[in-house]
């Protein structure tokens, strides 16, 4: 059986400390990873796997890079506007024989992302007989971003046109159980699977040394708790432990300003992947703040809880809607609903802080062993074998 992948992933460690140098987030970060897990886990089932991969870049106007930096930009569209990316990258794969030639020799076409809306009917219209997956890690009428009237205006015509070309996919992966359920009204056949853990997020490290460190590592958007938990961890007062932050995002200033008070606060700004993942494994407990009171929780489940969980670190967390109970006893709980999100993080944290380093390690060694049983993208192939025999008949 042939693969064809239309896949947005990152292959460049040089392109990515160029943008961070130059202050420029690198966009879908957190969909490539999605997808590499996927890939490795496509390739594994012994199917024949190609891809055709686009990344997606910031908009780079008004940014000076000299020649050399500019080669690492695989092309123009490198530097352009998401949406021009979009409409060329279309454009692209009609004139391009290649593009063209691997969808007619493909029988499973595999998607990633609802940006994708416009290759769905166009590589029907190729290959009728086609077969196609859409792994779908956000709905585009739910994704909490800017409030902008543009941006509501464009996340609204983005969802019309998604629904209405999802009836050329065959099935859709989502990564919960509510999402599954709201997109059953569109496609005939749907399965969840929340992600997939890659060798590079399973540590190798046995945690005999982990230094006494709380980690958050991702967005600091306000709506992810991230200033709620600096300022419960200055409430504890232990000064036995430190925090460390690392991520891009409109907090920046406001965290920078929180950690140039107190000596146990450490702002270490957007790392490249590698730096963080080291952090992940050497850390005493790592955390995700974000509060459960929110209409998208149900659709969500963060990618970030399954390397959390793959390090081999106890994780704190909400066990917000998206999370499937079977995560119950291998996430440290912070116990509240959200309505003083402060307060519920304190004690979470006082928690924690409880636990022998004998218990530290246990917990996260059972985490590890439960997430690598569940995710481990040698155990997913084995669904996806099911679902392409599934679809094919």
């Amino acid at each position: 059986m042939n693969v064809l992948f239309f896949t947005h992933i990152y292959g460049s460690n040089q392109l990515s400390e160029l943008l961070i140098s130059k202050g420029l987030k690198m966009p879908g970060v957190a969909v490539s990873n999605y997808e590499k897990g996927f890939l490795d886990a496509f390739i594994y089932t012994g199917h024949d796997v190609k891809t055709l991969n686009r990344e997606f870049y910031p908009f780079c106007g008004g940014v000076n890079f000299s020649k050399e930096e500019q080669s690492l930009f695989k092309d123009q569209l490198a530097v352009a506007y998401k949406k021009f990316q979009d409409k060329a990258f279309l454009k692209f794969i009609k004139k391009s024989k290649v593009a063209n030639e691997e969808i007619q020799n493909a029988d499973i076409v595999v998607f990633s992302t609802y940006h994708d809306w416009r290759l769905f009917k166009y590589v029907k219209k190729i290959k009728k007989t086609i077969k196609s997956i859409l792994l779908l890690p956000d709905l585009p009428d739910f994704i909490i971003n800017k409030s902008s009237l543009k941006h509501r205006i464009t996340k609204k015509m983005t969802a019309r046109c998604f629904y209405k070309n999802i009836k050329y996919i065959n099935c859709v992966i989502s990564i919960t159980n509510q999402m599954a359920t709201h997109m059953n009204r569109y496609v005939s056949k749907t399965m969840v699977i929340e992600g997939v853990a890659k060798e590079e997020d399973v540590s190798k490290d046995n945690r005999q040394n982990f230094e006494n460190t709380v980690l958050y590592a991702g967005g600091l958007a306000k709506k992810y708790g991230v200033l709620e938990l600096i300022d419960a961890f200055d409430e504890i007062g232990d000064k036995k432990y430190t925090l460390v932050i690392c991520g891009k995002g409109e907090c920046e200033s406001e965290i920078t300003e929180k950690a140039r008070k107190s000596s146990s606060i450490v702002f270490r700004g957007f790392l490249p992947r590698e730096e963080v993942l080291n952090l992940l494994s050497k850390s005493a407990f790592l955390i995700v703040p974000e509060c459960p009171k929110n209409d998208y929780s149900k659709y969500s489940f963060h990618s970030k809880i399954i390397e959390y969980l793959g390090s081999g670190t106890p994780v704190i967390a909400y066990m917000y809607d998206g999370i499937p109970k079977a995560y119950n006893d291998y996430i440290l709980k912070v116990d509240g609903d959200g309505s003083n999100v402060k307060k519920e993080l304190k004690n979470a944290l006082k928690n924690a802080f409880k636990l022998s380093k004998d218990q530290n390690i246990y917990m996260g060694s059972k985490s590890k062993t439960f997430i690598l049983n569940r995710l481990f993208y040698k155990n997913v192939s084995n669904k996806l074998s099911y679902l392409i025999k599934e679809i094919s008949e």
